[in-house]
């Protein structure tokens, strides 16, 4: 029981950690094209 508890808590993380940075990646990706147009 307590290890697909954590193997549970491992994959929530990964995913956290996943669309974390896709949106970070989103968010680059739209400055740069905000500073391209600016520029």
């Amino acid at each position: 029981m307590l290890t697909t508890k954590i193997s549970t808590v491992k994959k929530n993380i990964a995913l956290l950690s996943a669309s974390q940075f896709i949106s970070d990646f989103i968010l680059l990706s739209t400055l740069n094209c905000v500073f391209d147009g600016a520029a």
